[in-house]
């Protein structure tokens, strides 16, 4: 008597719903300061939104870790007041200040929609 072997073809997983990608600045010297210039997009590729947050930080920190603001030679005027200018001390100047006056994240998480998830244009 003949058997018949059946094997059922392996699924493939379900499209995740979700997923993030972690985004970096590009920054441009200009000879006198440098400014943001272009957005690139990481290759890494996250299902859990935490992770990708959490990445985030790390990458964001180790920006802010490398160099002072003086040494990055950002253009302080664009995030001071006029008054806050004329008092200005940039060898005391925090990222933490630049960033309470509009300095932009080094990295951002953004959300994929599902035509990228299906690997569409």
């Amino acid at each position: 008597m003949a058997r018949v072997v059946t094997s059922a073809a392996p699924e493939s997983p379900p499209t995740p719903q979700r997923a993030w990608v972690i985004v970096e600045l590009g920054w441009e010297h200009n000879d006198e300061f440098t400014s943001a210039e272009g957005e690139y997009p990481l290759t890494q590729l996250f299902f859990d939104k935490v992770l990708a947050e959490a990445e985030c930080q790390r990458l964001s920190a180790e920006f802010f870790a490398a160099e002072t603001p003086t040494e990055f030679e950002d253009d302080f005027a664009a995030y001071l007041d006029e008054a806050e200018h004329h008092s200005f001390d940039e060898h005391t100047v925090t990222w933490e200040a630049l960033l309470e006056r509009g300095f932009p994240d080094p990295y951002y998480v953004l959300e994929l929609g599902s035509n990228e998830l299906r690997g569409e244009s």
